[in-house]
């Protein structure tokens, strides 16, 4: 985590945080909690992505090979 110059902290996500905050299933459930507690800035911090963590998230939610229940590009696009 970094300053900005508006003294906000800079937080940068990655790829697991956003694929865990909407996997429902039982077996990841203690991590999607975990994943929405981060999601959950204080006022004091900001969320940042990279584009790099953009294309991941979109290529593990959109794939039956990654995923049980893939997203659509839409619901993915939503989501983003």
């Amino acid at each position: 985590m970094s300053m900005a110059s508006n003294n906000k902290i800079k937080r940068y996500l990655d790829t697991n945080i956003l694929v865990y905050s909407i996997d429902l299933s039982k077996e990841n459930r203690q991590k999607h909690r975990a994943a929405l507690e981060i999601l959950r800035p204080s006022q004091r911090e900001v969320i940042c992505l990279s584009s790099q963590v953009i294309a991941e998230f979109y290529a593990v939610v959109t794939s039956s090979k990654s995923v049980a229940n893939p997203l659509t590009t839409q619901e993915t696009i939503m989501r983003i």
